[in-house]
């Protein structure tokens, strides 16, 4: 690497929100006990309150529940017989099940948007920032992030540093990316890529987005959760030709220019170290993980921080065999700090 500056991706998976956001194998239970949580005090609403707005013509906020109650049975039972959400959302692509492709999208979204207002972003992520952030909030031009997850635990972390918990103004600082919603990066700055997308509503093949809430919450509250039924309701009705910011590794933007991959890419090509973190390489993300780190044409060294990173070691061998240096971090007490940071 020389006396120039390394360049460090990291490549984050579920398991760095472990804790917070349910693994695969957890969420079963999870929406489950979600399921049963919505019959507590806060989310019960009286038999006569409606929603007056010109989209619903005074549907009751009780009828939308239950659809939203509905929905959330019907992602439960449909999870039980697939290996994991992500297997049953390729099955509804390949089988152009587009309606009930885009009703996992939006159910899903809005369970995970009230599944992380029930608790602080994990504290992982407040120790990265504290570790690499410099004087003004100022990042690390050398960093990008690429990340598999469709949570907010980075925007989350940040408000509290930022002082602001605008969603939007957060994801504006942290220069995050996702499907449809690409703009020009230097490669000089740092970015956050969200290769899956997020959990928000875009129109117009995304030049305009919406997030299910706007601020970020510290508990629910009834008129935060008549904020996330409401607009749960118009995507799912696709009101005004709304969809979901959730994607997967095979949808693919139909523009180059709104396509995270392609930005991907284009931001990482000059790596120099990988840092590999809760990420167990799956094989539905194979054919994008070969397009992206096999175009990192200067990679040296990855590091694989996870209890089982040694059989990670393995699997990164099927995207790429020219590489040697690979590194095992099994302390996953904090994300960890390569040294050529």
């Amino acid at each position: 690497m020389g006396n120039k500056l390394p360049k460090i991706t990291y490549l984050f998976g579920a398991g760095a929100s472990y804790g917070t956001v349910p693994l695969v194998n957890e969420l079963q239970n999870d929406i489950e006990d979600f399921i049963k949580s919505l019959g507590t005090e806060t989310f019960i609403f009286q038999a006569d309150e409606v929603f007056d707005n010109e989209f619903y013509k005074k549907i009751k906020k009780n009828s939308i529940k239950a659809h939203f109650v509905e929905d959330l049975d019907w992602l439960l039972e449909q999870i039980k017989s697939h290996a994991s959400i992500d297997t049953l959302a390729k099955k509804y692509f390949l089988t152009s099940k587009w309606h009930e492709l885009h009703k996992l999208k939006i159910c899903f979204s809005s369970y995970l948007i009230l599944k992380q207002s029930q608790a602080i972003a994990h504290s992982r992520y407040d120790a990265f920032y504290a570790a690499i952030l410099e004087r003004n909030l100022r990042f690390p031009s050398n960093i990008k992030i690429l990340s598999w997850n469709y949570d907010h635990q980075f925007e989350k972390s940040y408000a509290a540093y930022s002082g602001d918990d605008r969603i939007d103004s957060n994801q504006s600082h942290l220069n995050i990316v996702t499907q449809n919603c690409v703009h020009s990066i230097s490669k000089e700055e740092f970015a956050i890529l969200k290769l899956n997308g997020t959990s928000h509503i875009l129109r117009n093949n995304g030049s305009e987005k919406f997030d299910y809430f706007p601020n970020f919450q510290t508990k629910v509250e009834k008129p935060f959760f008549e904020l996330i039924l409401d607009n749960y309701y118009r995507a799912r009705e696709k009101v005004n030709n709304i969809y979901s910011g959730l994607c997967f590794a095979w949808e693919r933007a139909s523009q180059v220019d709104r396509d995270v991959i392609t930005t991907a890419k284009e931001l990482t090509n000059d790596t120099d170290v990988l840092v590999v973190i809760g990420y167990s390489f799956p094989y539905f993300n194979r054919v994008i993980d070969r397009e992206i780190i096999g175009n990192m044409q200067g990679l040296e060294k990855v590091y694989f921080q996870d209890p089982n990173a040694d059989n990670l070691k393995i699997k990164f061998q099927s995207i790429r065999l020219d590489i040697t240096d690979l590194v095992s971090i099994k302390d996953t007490d904090q994300f960890f700090l390569p040294f050529e940071l």
